[in-house]
Parts: structure tokens; C-alpha cells; sequence
């Protein structure tokens, strides 16, 4: 289970909807996965997969997770298994760390979209294109969180930069 309560202040966390876990996550839409921080396999499962892609700037675990489940090694979730996650302190750096993350949601669709991975709907990407702009007014004066907004900034300026790193369209 991922706890981001305990290490961090609630303007750190409070976007994130952080609640309970009850199973393991599942990523875009797509297939379960185990969060890589907070994982155990067996070690020839690993060598068969050839460990995690660091070429990905970002969910590595992920990939790892979605490659595994297709030769057919199930995701099990363990909620006694805790990890306890530090978030960025600043708009900024969540800024930063979120493109990363954008280039890499955009990586991961170009490498699973044949197994099923999901772009996001027309719908979902106006929506929250839109929520960007119209929140830039209530961020700038600090009625709104600055967190949420760096995050959701960064990750749709990422993956604009991934889609055209990796010849798709993830926005």
C-alpha cells in the first residue's frame, strides 16, 4: 500500500485523492501493476522480463508490471506491505517531475497500445485543457491548488513532448 499522508503536509498530498488501497493499482486504464518501490518477485521472473526498462524516464514499474502479466505472472497485493512515499514540496519540482512523467505515459502507450493500453478519450483531453485554463486566474491569486495544477501542467506538456519523441498521439 502507498501512504503519502504520513510524510508529507496535506497542500502535498490533498490532489492526489490519496485514500486506502484495497488491490493493486491499475495504470491507464490498462492492467494491474505493482508499485515499483514496494515490490517482490521471483528472480527468474526478472531475468525472464530483463529487469525494469531504464530507458523510461518514468514507470518503469509499470512496464515491468504490464510485461509480466502477459506471459501470465499475476499481480498480488499485499495491504499489510507499506510503503510510505515523500512528494514534491513545491509546485515547481512536482512541475518538473510530472513532464518526465507526461514523456513517458506517452512511451508507454507507443509500447502497449498493441496489447490494449487505451489513449486517453477526445472528451478527457478537452476536459482537462480546458480545467487548465480556466483555473490559471484562481492560481495565480492562491485560491486553488498550485500542486494539482503543476501536476496536471506538466504531465499534459510531457506528454505533447513524448507523443512527438515516440511518432503517437498520447495527450
Amino acid at each position: 500500500m502507498l501512504d503519502v499522508v504520513s510524510m508529507n503536509t496535506e497542500g502535498e498530498y490533498a490532489w492526489t485523492g490519496a485514500s486506502g488501497m484495497d488491490g493493486a493499482p491499475v495504470a491507464y486504464h490498462h492492467l494491474p501493476y505493482a508499485p515499483g518501490g514496494n515490490i517482490g518477485m521471483w528472480r527468474d521472473v526478472f531475468e525472464e522480463l530483463a529487469g525494469f526498462d531504464e530507458d523510461l524516464l518514468r514507470a518503469e514499474d509499470v512496464d515491468f508490471g504490464w510485461r509480466a502479466s502477459y506471459l501470465g505472472v499475476p499481480v498480488h497485493f499485499e495491504p499489510r506491505a507499506v510503503l510510505h512515499r515523500r512528494l514534491h514540496t513545491t509546485p515547481a519540482r512536482l512541475f518538473r517531475a510530472s513532464i518526465r512523467g507526461g514523456v513517458a505515459e506517452a512511451a508507454l502507450f507507443h509500447r502497449h497500445r498493441a496489447r490494449g493500453m487505451p489513449r486517453p478519450t477526445t472528451r478527457e483531453v478537452v476536459e482537462i485543457y480546458r480545467w487548465l485554463l480556466t483555473a490559471v486566474p484562481d492560481v495565480v491569486a492562491g485560491r486553488a491548488d498550485r500542486h494539482c495544477w503543476a501536476h496536471h501542467l506538466g504531465k499534459r506538456l510531457g506528454r505533447v513532448a513524448g507523443s512527438v519523441r515516440h511518432r503517437v498521439r498520447y495527450l
